[in-house]
């Protein structure tokens, strides 16, 4: 068994690529786990793990190859800052996850009580934002409310909660 473990040491790792690298470890360790399980012989056992440390420490692996990334998660409910005319400013706090991947857009959907989600505005921020002024589609004397969401490289995350409904002032000026 050591002349395994002889010849498994003395392979080239750097001729392999990351992928092959990283199943040879897996292996590795999976055997390490059934011996300790099934077999008392502590010796070869420790002989094994040295071997694969010291073969962990040869290898070059980019692991950020292997990182999991997914869409980042829920931005904090939009607040109403102001409305002015037919122009309202909202605010968020950014998602509690990016991911594993850096947020790079905000997303802002924001609608009347009469439309379903899907034919809601959307309006596209950067990232370095936490709040936004829209006003393309805004209606005066109607009734809106906003949510958000954070896009990564993965796609866009979860839509925060809606905020408190809000009705923009008639054409005088005046709200209802």
């Amino acid at each position: 068994m050591l002349t395994v473990v002889s010849l498994i040491h003395a392979l080239p790792f750097c001729a392999f690529d990351n992928v092959i690298a990283l199943i040879f470890v897996c292996t590795f360790i999976f055997v390490f786990v059934l011996m300790l399980l099934f077999n008392k012989n502590f010796c070869i056992t420790a002989a094994l793990m040295r071997c694969t440390c010291e073969c962990l420490q040869t290898l070059h692996i980019d692991w950020s190859v292997f990182a999991v990334t997914s869409v980042p998660g829920r931005p904090g409910c939009p607040v109403v800052d102001k409305v002015n005319g037919s122009r309202v400013t909202v605010h968020w706090t950014t998602p509690g996850s990016d991911g594993g991947s850096k947020i790079t857009h905000y997303v802002v959907y924001y609608g009347t009580a009469d439309m379903d989600l899907a034919s809601f505005e959307k309006h596209r921020i950067t990232a370095c934002k936490t709040s936004c002024t829209v006003g393309k589609h805004i209606r005066w004397n109607r009734w809106y409310r906003f949510g958000v969401a954070a896009e990564n490289k993965e796609g866009i995350g979860l839509l925060s909660e809606f905020s408190e409904w809000i009705k923009t002032p008639c054409s005088s000026g005046m709200y209802f």
